[in-house]
């Protein structure tokens, strides 16, 4: 009888141990095996990847989770891939629990992660050398702050201090912006603290004094006739910090190459004098440094170009007489002048019809038309116009007399 209890005892069990899935996992099913994982330091804000190494004797198929972890740290439950950054408020020491399962049975692996605070390392300015010229500013650009996790970070400038070597050269203001007051040489210094700790960081500046480099004399060409003037219209004055002025013609000085051929005087005024060519150098101080530019200047002389007969056309009758009344003369520099009537020369090409005389005035001879050709020559160049005639038949309308 007691037999038969113990048969039954021992039957119960194993179909409990059975029902549990404890027996047959371990008779028929082998657990995960996780390589070990060290213990870890890592920085706050420093990114922490690891991966667990597992394999199954069985070739199943793995599933990782993790049973203990600080706040924040995930694991690919398919690759056993963990990724964490830790905040600051996470430092300190933390117990990691991977748990490594086949659906059947699972393995566990612990190991532990210590969080330490990062520290101020360095700052580096931009740029390390800045020019700068009297009056004028130029500024830092980036300040960079290095960690001893060797991450870094761009500061604002007005995050730092700033201080001159010499505030009688160059001046700094809380922005990180220099300005140059005299011709030499400073040293800005640059701190930034964080955490207690104070690094620093210098640029060399260098001041320079504006100076004048060039002058441009405008126009760089002129054209003058003999007898008129043209002037210079602009002097521009440039300088080593880019910058441009225009200078007063007055300020000044000229000289002419040939003073036969063209004369200025203290206001930048070309006068032609003769025909030709010549240059006018124009000179210009400042502080000591004198620059020069030139024009070049061509001096024509005053030439006819053409007349103009007025009127243009004349009716007259026969045997009476109508006038051309003026002559214009124009000339290659814009001018014009009236010319005597007696200074020209007239002729018609039909004496038929109308004859001229040497005052330009028109007689009709019989009834038609004809031309009447005026001439007058200046410095051997002649020029010339033309008058149209209509002769009239008394009794035939229009007239004149």
């Amino acid at each position: 009888m007691r037999s038969k209890k113990v048969i039954f005892l021992l039957f119960f069990i194993i179909v409990a141990l059975l029902s549990s899935g404890c027996i047959f996992s371990d008779l028929f099913n082998r657990r995960p095996v996780i390589e070990e994982i060290l213990d870890q330091i890592r920085k706050v804000g420093q990114e922490f990847i690891y991966q667990v190494i597992a394999y199954d004797p069985d070739n199943d198929e793995l599933n990782y989770s993790l049973n203990e972890k600080p706040a924040g740290m995930q694991i690919e439950s398919t690759t056993g891939l963990i990724n964490w950054i830790p905040g600051e408020d996470q430092i300190g020491t933390f117990t990691v629990e991977v748990k490594v399962s086949d659906g059947n049975s699972f393995s566990v692996e612990k190991f532990e992660i210590t969080i330490e605070d990062i520290f101020l390392t360095s700052i580096e300015v931009s740029p390390a050398n800045i020019n700068v010229y009297v009056g004028n500013s130029n500024t830092i650009t980036s300040v960079t702050a290095d960690y001893d996790n060797g991450s870094s970070i761009d500061l604002s400038l007005t995050d730092c201090d700033y201080t001159s070597s010499n505030t009688n050269i160059a001046t700094v203001n809380n922005n990180g912006l220099i300005t140059g007051v005299s011709p030499g040489t400073a040293v800005i210094t640059v701190s930034y603290t964080e955490g207690g700790i104070t690094k620093t960081d210098t640029v060399s500046v260098t001041v320079e004094d504006i100076s004048l480099t060039s002058i441009e004399v405008s126009p760089a060409n002129i054209n003058v006739y003999v007898g008129n003037s043209s002037t210079i219209s602009s002097i521009s004055a440039f300088y080593n910090d880019g910058s441009n002025n225009s200078i007063t013609l007055s300020w000044a000085t000229y000289q002419s190459s040939n003073t036969n051929i063209a004369t200025v005087n203290n206001n930048g005024l070309i006068t032609g004098v003769s025909i030709g060519t010549a240059i006018i150098t124009i000179t210009y101080t400042e502080y000591s440094i004198t620059k020069t530019d030139i024009v070049s200047v061509t001096i024509e002389d005053i030439s006819l170009t053409s007349i103009e007969i007025s009127p243009a056309n004349i009716n007259v009758y026969i045997g009476n007489s109508n006038a051309i009344t003026s002559i214009t003369a124009f000339y290659n520099d814009g001018s014009n002048a009236s010319i005597g009537l007696g200074s020209a020369n007239y002729g018609s090409n039909n004496l038929g019809v109308a004859s001229v005389n040497t005052t330009g005035r028109v007689t009709g001879v019989s009834a038609g038309t004809a031309v009447i050709t005026v001439s007058y020559t200046e410095d051997s160049i002649t020029e010339t116009d033309t008058v149209n005639v209509t002769v009239i038949s008394p009794g035939g309308g229009g007239g004149g007399g």
